[in-house]
């Protein structure tokens, strides 16, 4: 069996069997979630090892409209049928519980929108703006990315229309090429109210619990002097930062990146200007900006937002003043009321043989990644990953030669698996522990 990746979302069972016509294929499956929407990925069901060795060969790395397909070898895992779905014993039987033990409600009914369409598979850096310009021949009313908490994308939005003729004519559009992307479009679903016989005093708990949440975020002010600057690339200093101002014009009077406790960059930072005239006249100029391939997001920060992050950042209710709160837990050995010493930051120097590959797609693995420099001698590939084995998308590559590395820099801004690659030199401890030592894997600072 083999499990394909990166299939178009349109893709049913016969469309993926049809990829392998030719092929003595026995069983073609596209795992769907429960909504019947494609997840992206199937399992293909060969009459012999010989076949099914073929295929791999043939198809893994091969483009499919406009997606680079990804073909290995599927794990074997007895809780799954032949398809590579999961047995019904190993399904959850039960709805997901809720905070406090009690038992989870049953997804309310939904039902299809007449006039909001669904589009996902968007670039990230596309904004509300580009999105409606997607859909302006069919009278789009408005257009809305989803965004996180950090205003990322979240690759997808929501398309609003005059009417239900317009919405169906802008159904033409699924599967249209937007940036290399091939977009998906699709009616949106609204959600049926999940308790219609609910309480009045129920209710009014609910109301009121929203409207103290609303009147919370109306404290949170924004700052008459400070912007806060997102995306940033991870290797911009402080005084970088303070310099791409002063490239258009502004001139602020201090520039911070926010960092990690190791010192790596969070990728977004803090601009201070003399005056809110100051920093209104650079908001206009910086936002939307780009640096490298990155376009910078740039807003007011809110009042002590700067100070929040300094003192540690995430806690809302850190000292105001800046100054950072005391730990009095114990750490390491510590007594109670002293303050740990700060850990000495290691001294990075350029390998001479490894370089850093960042971008990738989920689905590369380390094969996947040692391929991509086939032509080379390479002495190790590595697709870092978190505990639950999942990619973290970028990896490392060791070569047996310096001359190697040099020209696997070569391959950066190639395309794999439909992502553009960021190929650089890795740093590694410029005073690596004794030989026999248990040294720590090399990272990129």
């Amino acid at each position: 069996m083999l499990y394909v990746s990166n299939l178009p979302f349109s893709f049913e069972d016969g469309d993926l069997k049809n990829i392998f016509n030719g092929y003595e294929v026995t069983s073609a499956y596209v795992a769907v979630r429960r909504n019947k929407r494609s997840k992206g990925f199937g399992f293909v069901t060969f009459s012999t090892p010989e076949q099914q060795k073929k295929a791999l060969d043939s198809f893994d790395g091969k483009e499919l409209d406009g997606r680079t397909l990804s073909v290995k070898v599927a794990h074997k895992d007895e809780r799954r049928d032949e398809k590579g779905e999961l047995r019904e014993e190993f399904k959850t039987q039960e709805p997901r519980a809720k905070k406090g033990g009690d038992r989870a409600e049953p997804a309310a009914e939904k039902t299809p929108s007449d006039t909001v369409l669904y589009v996902s598979n968007l670039p990230f850096e596309f904004t509300d703006d580009n999105l409606k310009a997607v859909f302006e021949k069919h009278n789009c009313k408005s257009a809305r990315i989803a965004r996180r908490r950090n205003e990322r994308s979240k690759g997808f939005g929501f398309v609003e229309f005059e009417n239900k003729a317009d919405q169906t004519a802008a159904l033409a559009l699924d599967g249209h090429n937007v940036e290399e992307r091939q977009i998906s479009v699709k009616v949106s679903m609204v959600g049926a109210e999940r308790n219609p016989d609910e309480k009045p005093e129920k209710k009014e708990k609910k109301k009121k619990a929203k409207a103290k949440k609303t009147e919370e975020k109306k404290e949170a002010t924004g700052s008459s002097s400070t912007l806060y600057i997102s995306n940033l690339p991870f290797d911009l200093t402080d005084e970088l930062l303070g310099d791409l101002f002063k490239t258009k014009g502004h001139n602020p009077v201090s520039a911070r990146i926010a960092r990690r406790r190791d010192d790596r960059s969070k990728g977004f930072g803090f601009v201070e200007f003399a005056s809110e005239a100051d920093q209104k006249a650079a908001l206009a100029a910086i936002d939307g900006a780009t640096i490298g391939e990155r376009v910078i997001a740039a807003k007011v920060a809110l009042k002590d937002s700067e100070t929040r992050e300094a003192g540690n950042g995430n806690d809302n209710n850190a000292p105001k003043d800046g100054a950072k709160r005391k730990r009095n837990r114990k750490r390491g050995g510590d007594k109670d009321g002293e303050e740990k010493k700060p850990v000495e930051r290691k001294e990075k120097k350029d390998s001479e043989r490894l370089v850093y590959v960042s971008n990738l797609s989920f689905d590369v693995d380390d094969n996947a990644l040692a391929k991509l420099f086939d032509e080379l001698t390479i002495k190790s590939a590595h697709v870092a990953v978190r505990h639950n084995g999942k990619s973290k998308g970028f990896g490392f590559v060791e070569f047996a030669s310096q001359a190697d590395q040099q020209k696997a820099l070569a391959k950066n801004g190639t395309e794999l698996a439909g992502r553009t690659l960021v190929v650089e030199i890795a740093k590694e401890d410029a005073n690596p522990a004794p030989a026999d030592a248990d040294a720590p894997a090399e990272e990129k600072k």
